[in-house]
């Protein structure tokens, strides 16, 4: 939240409470539904102002075409997209509030210039926009850019790292030619391969689990750690070996991966191969042995 903004909003509502208690003074009743729907409004207004407000902002953070094209990342940052659709609900707000207060208001005066209460907020915040754009602070701004750029990373990662393990996903579990470029950017670009999340697995997990040659190449080219364990002692190794990709574990075995490593059941990956029959497996691992 930008403090233009918050203090914009604070002004508004103090504003709409003065008038609103100001006018109760004059009233002989406090219960007057004309003073109930004028503060409604003006509290309505506020909300449409500051989340377009802030949406315009954010425009700032949207990343280039070709940059998001090159590099495979969301042209909109996934934060900057969450606040995006409040413009949907500010839509649904005007079609509401709009014919509601055109047919259903009866005070003469209030009906004449509800728009104006509605509305009022909007060029309080517009001036608040003209002001952000001349003196906006670069520095301010990249540090943003910096920690949107880092939250879109570790997102990604987990999504990708969800679907590969079978979570949440419904189409295939490994990487689509733009899930991978984005994770081949990352790397590049200094992206620990062993970054853990949902605090059990490195992506050099799932991605041997469900058979996913090109990501597996890829980790295993930036150095990604062989032999880390998942909670249930579960290795890439154990894991390629029991679904059986032949040539997933070749790939492990040659980057020395400990063949008689065991999971916390006390099995290896040669445990499995002959479990589940994977011939050309079992003969790899023997062979090593």
């Amino acid at each position: 939240m930008y403090k233009i903004n918050f203090f914009i909003s604070i002004l508004i509502i103090l504003t709409a409470l003065i008038l609103s208690i100001l006018e109760l003074t004059n009233k002989e009743s406090i219960w007057s539904s004309s003073i109930l729907y004028a503060f409604i409004l003006i509290l309505v207004g506020e909300f449409i102002a500051y989340t377009t407000s802030i949406n315009i902002q954010n425009r700032i953070f949207v990343r280039d075409s070709q940059e998001a094209i090159e590099n495979a990342l969301p042209k909109i940052p996934f934060k900057v997209k969450k606040a995006f659709k409040f413009l949907f609900i500010n839509f649904i707000l005007l079609l509401i509030i709009i014919p509601t207060s055109y047919f259903f208001i009866q005070d003469e005066p209030l009906k004449s210039f509800w728009y104006i209460i509605l509305f009022f907020p909007m060029i309080i915040h517009f001036i608040g926009l003209i002001i952000f754009f001349l003196f906006i602070n670069k520095d301010i701004i990249n540090s943003k850019k910096k920690i949107y750029d880092d939250e879109d990373r570790y997102m990604t990662i987990v999504q990708i790292g969800k679907k590969l393990a079978n979570k949440n996903s419904l189409s295939c579990r490994k990487t689509n030619t733009q899930e991978y470029q984005t994770l081949l950017y990352y790397l590049k670009n200094g992206q620990n391969p062993d970054e853990i999340f949902e605090n059990k697995y490195t992506l050099l997990l799932p991605a041997s689990c469900c058979g996913d040659v090109k990501l597996v190449k890829s980790l295993l080219e930036y150095k990604s750690d062989v032999n880390f364990k998942s909670p249930l002692g579960k290795t890439a190794l154990i894991l390629a070996s029991a679904h059986g990709f032949d040539e997933i574990v070749s790939l492990l075995v040659e980057n020395r991966a400990n063949i008689k490593e065991k999971d916390f059941d006390s099995n290896t990956a040669l445990f499995y191969a002959k479990q589940n029959n994977h011939e050309k497996i079992i003969e790899i691992l023997e062979t090593k042995n």
